[in-house]
């Protein structure tokens, strides 16, 4: 019993879908806008005033397609989560992040895989 329980364990652990995928976060920027799949007024500092700032990031990845997981903090409080399709092996995704004026000090985005593991970050702040 313990030998074929083992056995599926092992086949279900060697089975393609199963098997985690590589991703690579190559580029990561905030900017004031996104214009031809590109990043426009990258900064990591910005003024209170805009209406939205938008998270850029080209990855790459071994098996697509698959995905990443943007995590914009404030302060170290969770604002939002947005999870994003990688549908090619070199992929350029984006987020944004509707403001407000009060939301001014630290933030940072966080990028993780499908799996959940921490790719790479970036940090900015919002000046009143």
């Amino acid at each position: 019993m313990k030998k074929t329980v083992l056995l599926i364990i092992g086949m279900l652990l060697a089975l393609p879908g199963m098997a985690m995928a590589e991703v690579e976060v190559i580029r990561i920027a905030v900017a004031t806008d996104i214009a031809e799949r590109e990043p426009v007024g990258v900064n990591n500092i910005f003024k209170s005033s805009l209406d939205k700032l938008y998270c850029f990031t080209e990855i790459t990845t071994d098996r697509a397609p698959t995905g990443v997981v943007h995590v914009w903090l404030h302060e170290g409080k969770k604002m939002a989560e947005v999870p994003l399709k990688a549908g090619a092996g070199h992929w350029r995704t984006y987020s944004s992040k509707e403001l407000i004026p009060p939301w001014t000090g630290g933030w940072r985005v966080e990028v993780y895989s499908d799996e959940g593991i921490l790719l790479e970050s970036t940090e900015f702040i919002i000046l009143e």
